[in-house]
Order: C-alpha cells, then sequence, then structure tokens
C-alpha cells in the first residue's frame, strides 16, 4: 500500500480529518459572507481563495463513500467555485493579470504574503510569468509523485508475484 493510497484511506475513513476537511471547505465561503456582511471584516479574500480550492480538491478525492457525503462535497465545491468565480470577476478591475494573480494564489499558498513582504510589485508581465512558472512546478512536483507512486506499486505488484 503506498502513501497515497494510505493517505486517501486516512482522509476517507477517519471522522476527525474529514470533518477537518469540510470545516476547511467552509473557509472561505465563510469568510466571504463576514466580508460582505461586516465592514472591517480583517481577512483578505484573496489570502483564502488556496484553503478552499485544496480542500475542495481533497473532498473530491477522497470523502465521497457515501451520498450524503457526495451531497454535501457538491455544494461545497459549488460554493467554492462560484465564490473564487466572483473574487476572480472583482480582480478584473486590476485588468488581465488580476484573474490571473486570483488563480495563483489558488495554486500557490501564501503567494501574496511573500510577495508583500520581499516587497514585489506585479505589474502585467510579472503576473503571467510568474503564474506559469507556478503551474510548471506544480505539474512537475504532481507528475513526480505520480510517477514515483506509479513505480511504488509496480515495485510492490513486482514483490507479491
Amino acid at each position: 500500500m503506498t502513501w497515497v493510497s494510505k493517505l486517501k484511506n486516512f482522509l476517507s475513513q477517519n471522522l476527525f480529518a474529514r470533518l477537518f476537511l469540510y470545516a476547511a471547505a467552509l473557509v472561505e465561503p465563510f469568510t466571504s459572507i463576514m466580508l460582505f456582511s461586516i465592514i472591517d471584516f480583517p481577512i483578505n479574500p484573496y489570502n483564502v481563495v488556496w484553503i478552499g480550492f485544496y480542500s475542495c480538491l481533497l473532498l473530491l478525492w477522497a470523502c465521497n463513500r457515501k451520498v450524503s457525503e457526495r451531497i454535501i462535497n457538491f455544494f461545497l465545491v459549488i460554493s467554492n467555485g462560484l465564490l473564487t468565480g466572483l473574487w476572480c470577476l472583482g480582480a478584473l478591475m486590476g485588468g488581465v493579470a488580476g484573474p490571473l494573480y486570483v488563480l495563483l494564489l489558488m495554486i500557490c499558498p501564501f503567494t501574496d504574503s511573500v510577495l508583500r513582504m520581499a516587497g514585489i510589485t506585479l505589474d502585467f508581465t510579472k503576473t503571467l510569468i510568474l503564474f506559469f512558472v507556478m503551474v510548471a512546478i506544480l505539474v512537475c512536483i504532481i507528475g513526480g509523485i505520480l510517477r514515483w507512486d506509479k513505480k511504488c506499486i509496480e515495485q510492490m505488484e513486482g514483490e507479491n508475484v
């Protein structure tokens, strides 16, 4: 059993892990509701887009055993997707680079904080380059993990024969 299948089993069978994923998937909708209802809400909604994205991916990947879980997952994914689309639409005020920046924040956690600490301001060209570099890095990491996991599975099957 590889670590990917162990992680999937852990997330699908452990109640506390599922509850944590559901709570994480509610962070973006909760932040958005609070932002729309409270004028001086201290959390920037663009900083929590990644939490909604990755928690929904994990929910769709691991937590779909029962029909009730699938219905809850459907509504959580739809709400996070609609809110991300709303924030991308709001980011269009910054030009075409705005939605790319939101997608960058969604894929790479803490990008906004790191860029602010470094004192980097992004224009369209820098945002586009950073977006494609981060996507390429993410694709390489995921591809490496899947290739490594496939190699482990083949190695285990070879040992079992």
